[in-house]
């Protein structure tokens, strides 16, 4: 894959402090029409803070009637990361993300993740996807997706459950 790149728009970093536990930064990438990779982009605004300990971040993609907002945070303050993260979109074209020309998407919902930890050790966490009706073309056929939501749920060992449990309008899998 080529990561040939034409990138418009303006990075901006502000920032004090030396030590965690007093760094206070702010990241805030925008860019308007660019190309990245052979991935057309019409709107991509990204800021970022990291304050103490903990990194939050904010972001916005546009493209052809695509819309993507997330938003989320990252906890390193203690002994093991915590993590949150919010995702939207509506009308997403995973075939014009994945430069896949056979699949043509228009999704619309939003999942979201949350956890803590890096390791087997010390994992667990949630991750909850819910889709409005969308629609998927591959290969010149379009299906007509209804709603649907799934959950996947981590459990840290510690707690005495099977470690996946995965739910959702289709089934439960303990």
């Amino acid at each position: 894959t080529s990561l040939q790149s034409r990138l418009n728009g303006t990075v901006v970093v502000t920032g004090a402090g030396m030590s965690s536990d007093s760094v206070n930064d702010r990241v805030h990438l925008n860019l308007r029409p660019s190309t990245f990779s052979g991935r057309a982009i019409d709107t991509l605004s990204i800021a970022a803070d990291v304050r103490n300990e903990a990194v939050t971040a904010r972001g916005y993609y546009a493209r052809e009637g695509s819309v993507l907002f997330t938003d989320g945070i990252v906890d390193l303050s203690g002994d093991v990361p915590a993590y949150a993260f919010n995702l939207r979109g509506q009308q997403v074209d995973l075939g014009a993300l994945l430069l896949a020309d056979s699949l043509g998407t228009e999704l619309n919902g939003r999942a979201l993740v949350s956890g803590r930890g890096l390791s087997m050790e010390d994992i667990g966490g949630r991750q909850e996807v819910a889709l409005d009706s969308s629609i998927v073309r591959y290969r010149g056929v379009e299906h007509v997706l209804p709603p649907v939501s799934n959950t996947l749920e981590v459990v840290h060992p510690s707690a005495g459950q099977p470690h996946l449990l995965l739910s959702g309008d289709g089934a439960t899998v303990r």
